[in-house]
């Protein structure tokens, strides 16, 4: 059949796409794109950014447990962020560009993830172990202050949060795991958790207590607060339920269908009852507990192990949306008037999902430019670790290690352009732990990561071209789609290849035959030039090719634009 025309290889816009038909491939995807970008420059792969450490490192050898960049007032910020201490006896908080600790955030449980939530110029941070505190950039608040920290529902055992049409939401409630917990709307620059109802009342030895025409049902939720002390038997703060309820007298019980609380001695003061306003997010349907929260216009999203919701505030209840949830609310990114998460709910629908309230859809998987096998690679210990962050035009997860097609890949996370529909994947030195936004002392708007080795670590730094430490190059790699070029007969390749480039620093240009990369792996040479002429020092004979570079950047960005093959003959009637 003889020769048939050059070949240009020259638009790899489409980026990294899996488990896909070689027939079927978009022309202008690559199988693996590894710590390139495909949204730099249209059509070209560009080396990403480097990375460098904000500040120092904090404590050697420890998770972050939780960041974020508290801003407050019109042009304050604070970038915290919660490790162990060096002997791993509890958690502290860092202000990070400070390198100090706030005083009184500096006995938290150790190994405990910590989430914070900032409204009203000020900042809670919750654990799920600790009793919730808040920060208004000068002074740790134990009780009181913005976010009414005396009357927080199911002290100590809440442990996400999220702020929606100007309330706080709270669930994680280990007594109550299908609970969602919301504030009043401010009122003096302070929310409270007790707007549904309040009133006096006097307590009796009897267990029980009186308060005129109280308009309480039965399993009410109450708590009690007092200007002297409580009845002995009950606490400031415990959540109890309504029970033996009449127009003027109550009993209550720490749990739905329990006994009364033993009441001893009527106390001293005067005693108030308040209602907390919460939903139970059907705890009945056996899909686990609330584990995230996320929020696009007109709806919060409810995410449990197995199903999300969504609730316009309006409804009584919240709307299913999807039998699938997530393990890990540190994976929910509200970006762009989206939300993206990942889901392990079962293999067969694992992956990354996106909505914008309605229905979600999948990324990464179940559509032609998918990234399953990556997906399918995250270990199922990972899966609670899984975390991410969003601008207006693209998605990060970290997925932690994974092994694909028999490579062990580390510290990977994986990129999503949404406007390109796009995907690349990245490695770093640590693993990715917890994401954030950081405004810089200069203004600009950043991405941060909390890593496993006791670093913050801003990412993708401008006119930065190596990771953290400085000296530690950048090593990125391609591997096009198998190639036929339109004939299934065995093909020759026995002139040369053509690579033009800018900024490629002695990659290595490599050619895998018939899909064989034990046996039939060619080195083809060494691109080092702006056009890299490589002569082919054996013919290259196959009925299908993959071309691959693999390169390391230190002192700036590797730009492949094009991929010449001048020549190919095709083999007359010879299949192989």
């Amino acid at each position: 059949m003889g020769n048939i025309p050059a070949q240009f290889i020259k638009d790899f816009s489409s980026g990294q796409v899996n488990n896909l038909n070689e027939n079927l491939k978009p022309e202008s995807s690559v199988r693996l794109a590894m710590n390139v970008d495909a949204d730099e420059e249209i059509g070209s792969l560009v080396s990403r950014l480097g990375s460098s450490v904000v500040n120092v490192q904090l404590v050697d050898n420890n998770v972050i447990l939780g960041l974020h960049d508290f801003n407050y007032g019109t042009t304050s910020n604070k970038l915290l962020a919660v490790i162990n201490n060096a002997g791993d006896t509890q958690s502290v908080v860092y202000d990070v560009e400070a390198g100090t600790n706030p005083t009184g955030w500096t006995t938290l449980t150790a190994n405990t993830k910590a989430r914070f939530v900032t409204f009203l110029d000020s900042v809670l941070l919750i654990n799920g172990v600790d009793a919730e505190s808040s920060y208004n950039g000068t002074t740790v608040i134990t009780t009181g202050g913005a976010f009414d920290l005396a009357n927080i529902p199911s002290s100590n055992t809440v442990d996400i949060g999220i702020e929606w049409r100007d309330r706080v939401y709270l669930a994680g409630d280990t007594t109550e795991p299908s609970r969602l917990y919301y504030s009043s709307t401010p009122y003096n620059q302070a929310i409270t958790w007790d707007s549904d109802g309040t009133a006096t009342f006097t307590a009796a030895t009897t267990d029980i207590i009186t308060s005129s025409a109280h308009g309480l049902s039965n399993e009410q939720l109450l708590i009690f607060t007092t200007s002297g002390t409580l009845p002995a038997g009950l606490s400031t703060g415990t959540p109890y339920y309504v029970i033996s309820i009449d127009a003027n007298t109550f009993n209550v019980s720490t749990k739905v269908g329990g006994s009364a609380v033993d009441i001893t001695d009527t106390g001293t003061g005067t005693h108030t009852w308040h209602t907390w306003q919460f939903t139970d997010i059907e705890p009945e349907d056996g899909t686990g507990p609330i584990t995230g929260l996320g929020k696009v216009p007109g709806y919060l999203l409810i995410f449990k192990e197995r199903n999300m919701k969504r609730w316009n505030f309006d409804n009584a209840f919240p709307e299913t949306l999807m039998n699938i949830g997530t393990p890990s609310h540190e994976s929910i990114i509200n970006a762009a008037g989206l939300c993206a998460f990942y889901s392990a709910s079962n293999q067969s629908n694992k992956g990354f999902y996106i909505t914008n309230g309605g229905r979600p859809v999948p990324i990464s998987h179940m559509r032609a430019r998918n990234i399953k096998k990556w997906v399918d690679a995250i270990p199922q210990s990972f899966d609670a670790n899984v975390s991410g962050w969003g601008t207006e035009n693209y998605f990060l997860w970290s997925i932690g290690d994974v092994t694909v097609d028999g490579i062990d890949y580390t510290n990977v996370v994986v990129k999503w352009n949404r406007i390109f529909d796009q995907w690349t994947v990245r490695s770093y030195p640590s693993e990715f732990r917890v994401f954030s936004s950081y405004l810089t002392t200069a203004g600009n708007n950043t991405i941060v990561v909390g890593d496993d080795d006791g670093n913050v670590i801003q990412i993708d730094v401008p006119a930065v071209y190596t990771d953290y430490p400085s000296t530690t190059r950048i090593n990125w790699e391609v591997i096009l789609q198998q190639e036929d070029f339109g004939f299934n007969q065995i093909k020759e390749i026995s002139d040369r290849i053509v690579v033009r480039n800018e900024g490629i620093e002695d990659a290595v240009f490599r050619v895998t035959l018939d899909n064989d990369p034990l046996d039939k792996v060619v080195n083809v040479g060494t691109v080092d030039k702006r056009v890299k002429e490589l002569k082919l020092t054996q013919t290259l004979r196959a009925n299908d090719f993959q071309i691959s570079l693999k390169g390391s950047q230190i002192g700036r960005r590797a730009y492949l634009k094009e991929i010449e093959i001048p020549s190919i003959n095709v083999l007359p009637e010879n299949y192989g």
